[in-house]
């Protein structure tokens, strides 16, 4: 979930195109988001997004060590196809 507090309505309103942009993507690296929820008593913005399970890269290095070879070009031509995608948008 992404929380946003703030009383700046122009910082609230770039969170909402984010969130317009975020809702047209469709590829397994972005995670999907959910409907925004306003809560105007505290000036808070509830973004409920997608969970990746498993673990992030730094953890991984962290605790097993460098990646061999081809994990680490698996990764890289994930990014690359997720950019690509992007730029395509």
């Amino acid at each position: 979930m992404k929380i946003i507090r703030s009383d700046d309505e122009a910082l609230l309103e770039e969170v909402s195109k984010e969130y317009k942009i975020l809702v047209q993507l469709d590829h397994p690296n972005i995670p999907k988001a959910h409907e925004p929820i306003k809560d105007k008593k505290f000036s808070t913005l509830y973004i409920p997004i997608q969970l990746f399970e498993g673990f992030d890269l730094e953890y991984h290095v962290n605790q097993r060590g460098a990646l061999k070879v081809g994990s680490g070009l698996q990764i890289l031509k994930s990014i690359l196809d997720t950019i690509t995608y992007l730029r395509g948008k």
